[in-house]
């Protein structure tokens, strides 16, 4: 692998904001790394050896898959900001069962709304 280029994809969260970076793999392992060892919003990257990812994401359709993995951050950030301002605890396990909560809740209110 060529770590000159930036051959990697990097979904991530930066000041708050779900952002895109291309980077090394090198760099978005790191950052990965850093992002589980602090509980931070999770860390979505692609490595195409040896392939500039800015150019691969506007020739394919890889770019709606970034999009998507970028939507989903923001979401998640969103989600701990408000579970931190309501003082639920930074328990992993629990504001995931929470954040499962919201979904169904969601996703039912929907449908109960669609179907009157």
């Amino acid at each position: 692998m060529n770590t000159s280029i930036n051959d990697t994809i990097l979904v991530c969260e930066e000041a708050g904001q779900a952002v895109v970076r291309f980077c090394t793999a090198q760099e978005a392992k790191q950052t990965a790394e850093h992002a589980m060892s602090t509980g931070a919003a999770p860390v979505t990257y692609i490595t195409i050896d040896g392939v500039k990812a800015e150019l691969l994401v506007t020739v394919t359709n890889l770019g709606e898959r970034v999009q998507s993995a970028k939507q989903y951050l923001q979401e998640h950030i969103r989600l701990r900001e408000v579970l931190d301002k309501h003082g639920i605890p930074n328990d992993p396990a629990l504001r995931s069962k929470i954040h499962v909560a919201f979904r169904d809740y969601t996703r039912d209110s929907l449908r109960q709304a669609l179907a009157r």
